[in-house]
Order: C-alpha cells, then sequence, then structure tokens
C-alpha cells in the first residue's frame, strides 16, 4: 500500500503542526501587516480557514468569520480559537450573499493558499463569491504558491509536490483575478518559510 505524506495534512491538528515547522507564522504576520491591515471592528471573512490559525495573529479588535468545506478543521478552529470568531461549515459556492450567509457584510476578504487549490472555473467563481460577500469599498486578499521566472530548482520541486494541483504563474493569477476585480496588484514573496519557495500575494477591489 503506498501512503501519500499529503493526506496527512487533511488532519487539522497535522496541518497546524507542520505549518508550525516549515515557519508559516513569519509569512503570516506579514500577510496581516502588509495586506490584512486590521483596524478595530474591521469585518474579515477567511475563505477556507482551515483551522483559523491565522487567528493568532489578530488583534482581538476585529470581528472574523471562518469559513471550510472540511467539517474537522471547522471543529478544530472552534475548539482551539472558542469565540474569538465564528466558524461555518461550507462550500463557498452554498451561498451566494451575505443575507443567506446570516452575516454582514466584510471589510475584507481573505483567502490563504486557497486559489492554488482550485481549477481555472473554481477560482474565479471563487472570486465571484468573495467579492459577493463585500462591503462598500472592501478587498480581496490572498497567498498562494507561485512558478516564477528564475527561481531556485528547490523551490519549484516544492511547489511541484504541493497538495494543491493548480499552482500558478504570476501572470496567470493575475489572469484570474483580472476576469472578476478591475484594481488587482500582485507581489512575488520568496523564501518566506523555513525552504526555499516562492508566494504571490494578491490584492484586488
Amino acid at each position: 500500500m503506498t501512503l501519500d505524506a499529503r493526506s496527512y495534512l487533511e488532519n487539522s491538528n497535522v496541518y497546524s503542526f507542520f505549518q508550525w515547522c516549515v515557519g508559516a507564522g513569519n509569512l503570516r504576520r506579514e500577510f496581516r501587516d502588509s495586506l490584512i491591515r486590521p483596524y478595530p471592528g474591521m469585518r474579515m471573512l477567511d475563505v477556507g480557514c482551515g483551522p483559523a490559525d491565522i487567528l493568532r495573529y489578530l488583534p482581538d479588535s476585529m470581528h472574523y468569520v471562518g469559513v471550510d468545506g472540511s467539517e474537522k478543521y471547522i471543529a478544530r478552529a472552534r475548539e482551539a480559537h472558542g469565540d474569538r470568531g465564528e466558524f461555518i461549515h461550507l462550500q463557498f459556492e452554498s451561498t451566494g450573499s451575505p443575507e443567506q450567509l446570516n452575516v454582514e457584510p466584510f471589510d475584507l476578504v481573505a483567502s490563504m493558499g486557497v486559489l492554488h487549490h482550485l481549477d481555472d472555473h473554481q477560482a474565479i467563481e471563487m472570486l465571484k463569491w468573495s467579492k459577493s460577500m463585500f462591503s462598500k469599498d472592501a478587498r480581496f486578499v490572498s497567498f498562494d504558491g507561485c512558478y516564477v521566472d528564475g527561481q531556485s530548482p528547490i523551490a519549484r520541486y516544492m511547489l511541484s509536490k504541493d497538495r494543491g494541483e493548480y499552482v500558478r504563474t504570476k501572470e496567470q493569477y493575475l489572469e484570474i483575478a483580472s476576469k472578476v476585480f478591475s484594481n488587482v496588484k500582485a507581489t512575488v514573496a520568496p523564501n518566506r518559510l523555513r525552504f526555499p519557495y516562492t508566494h504571490l500575494f494578491l490584492e484586488c477591489s
């Protein structure tokens, strides 16, 4: 029997431990400071929140809602964070507006490491769904693994072994985001983990 080590990451405890081991905390801090830019009362929706590890880096003054298609991840988020946020089990395509989700519109919609798990059609639909959750002047922000010219062979190899089957180039991420948002900014962020790897930060409005 062949075991795929990536399947173990479906366990929420293993996933969180793995994220700690690879130094994902530094990546999340940079993402918080450069793209989330929290302020008191900010309403943030985290699409594909997993066990909501980002909450460890966010101030209590924010209102956080995390949604994920995995019941195990949502259960882990509730266990770990209690009333620090709202944690909802759903697939993003199962509801189309804040009213249907029974929440107020959001100032920020974030998606951390999700787009590279979705094919182009699914990614565009997720972005449309995220935009439907916007309040006035809201933003969408994300990070994902990214192929870029000149990156190290090790980084390219690690990206090829990612659980997500749709790791893209910067240009491909921009093309998808531009189908939904009129303003799209992309920033390449290399070597934010404890091994060679390249991320792309997106900020859309």
